[in-house]
């Protein structure tokens, strides 16, 4: 049975016996008290706030918001209020809304450390980095320069594409905390941005070391083993990709694999793109390697390339990648083929060209640009916006504008 009414005699017992409740604990006596004195007084700011905080922690996010509008409709004077409000609908991810909630508490009380922190983190989220980074530096200036906050504000520079800054923070999150995986992973990172690559592979390394299982850290250990001309590690440890595919790696290689253990003579080899369509452009050369023997070369690309691909030559057998598997002997992942050829950097295949138009699609397009008196350049600015490095692969039409001259026929890709 629910309390009865608290009259005002009442009201602060009410709401004190509230308040022991939900510090011991017993959340459901304590909300009862609460709804009895907004039985009593509907717009009680503190009966209010607290049931808001009832729902949040018991997993209720929604009807906590209703609750937290509503008290401070009462009284909208508090910072914290604002904050829990902005960390709520953060929570729920409304992100726009949690960024005017946390605009509200700052501007209360602008000394508010963590407001600017989550601010910052809602920003970059909302792709605002150098507003994320601000709000960083405001968070860091008031006190709160601890790893965590340093890792943010590094995050944010790497994404602005400032790796120096970014290394520099890192930097200071290592001397502060010597095992912190992430921070090592991050300054791995940098460094290899910076053109750095055998540091990098220390910092890599020191973060597997830390967490034996960083994928993350193992994947990008490859590509600075790879850029700092280190082949016959870094293809090797390059399989580590796989272990972010999950189900997809096993339907991959749990059958019949070839990553080079045997020579190839009349198998029949299936070979798989597995990444973007520039990728699989780049690597298909090693398809066309593959097919330079007796044996049977099927490879499965991204429908759309299906055409191009056909033109490595007549031996490679090219399928969309929506067709049925063909039965094979052995099978390898396209960009597993550097791998399993044992590529250095003297072997990298390097023909002056080893795709071609067909035919029939240069005539269509010799007339639908008409005879070219000038040489032609084909220009493309922007990659796919969902990609998470889409800021470092794409760049803004009217940063290349310049660069246009009427010495060259420029076609729009």
């Amino acid at each position: 049975m629910a309390p009865p009414d608290p009259d005002a005699a009442n009201l602060g017992a009410a709401l004190s016996r509230g308040l022991a409740l939900y510090r011991s604990g017993r959340l459901a006596e304590a909300r009862a008290c609460y709804e009895a004195v907004l039985r009593g007084d509907p717009e009680h700011f503190e009966a209010l706030h607290r049931l808001a905080m009832i729902d949040i922690v018991t997993g209720r996010p929604e009807p906590g918001v209703a609750l937290l509008r509503r008290a401070i409709a009462v009284n909208p004077t508090l910072a914290s209020v604002h904050g829990l409000l902005a960390s709520t609908l953060d929570q729920l991810d409304r992100p726009y809304e949690a960024l005017v909630s946390y605009d509200k508490a700052i501007a209360l009380e602008p000394s508010l450390a963590k407001a600017h922190l989550h601010r910052g983190l809602v920003l970059r989220r909302l792709g605002r980095l150098e507003s994320a980074l601000a709000s960083f530096e405001r968070a860091i200036a008031l006190g709160m320069d601890t790893p965590a906050v340093l890792l943010e504000r590094g995050s944010a520079q790497s994404m602005l594409g400032r790796p120096a800054e970014a290394l520099a923070d890192y930097d200071k999150v290592v001397a502060l905390d010597r095992d912190n995986a992430m921070a090592h992973y991050d300054r791995g990172i940098a460094l290899h941005a910076l053109g750095r690559p055998n540091a990098a592979v220390a910092s890599f390394t020191t973060a597997i070391d830390l967490k034996p299982d960083y994928a993350e850290a193992l994947i990008n250990r490859s590509h600075s083993l790879l850029l700092g001309g280190r082949f016959d590690e870094g293809w090797r440890e390059h399989e580590h990709r796989k272990r972010l595919w999950g189900a997809a790696a096993r339907r991959f290689d749990a059958e019949r694999p070839w990553f080079g253990q045997f020579p190839l003579s009349e198998e029949t080899l299936f070979i798989h793109a597995e990444q973007g369509l520039g990728d699989t452009i780049q690597f298909s050369r090693y398809a066309k390697l593959a097919s330079d023997r007796p044996g049977r070369t099927i490879l499965a690309v991204q429908t759309p390339l299906k055409s191009l691909l056909r033109q490595l030559g007549p031996s490679l057998e090219v399928i969309g990648d929506g067709e049925p598997w063909p039965d094979f002997d052995c099978q390898c992942s396209l960009m597993s083929l550097p791998l399993a050829f044992g590529t250095t950097e003297r072997t990298i295949p390097a023909s002056e060209r080893y795709l071609r138009a067909a035919p029939e699609r240069r005539a269509r397009f010799e007339g639908l640009l008409g005879p070219g008196t000038r040489r032609r350049v084909g220009l493309a600015w922007s990659g796919s916006a969902d990609h998470a490095n889409d800021r470092n692969r794409s760049i803004a039409f009217d940063a290349l504008a310049p660069m246009l001259s009427e010495a060259f026929d420029w076609i729009a890709l």
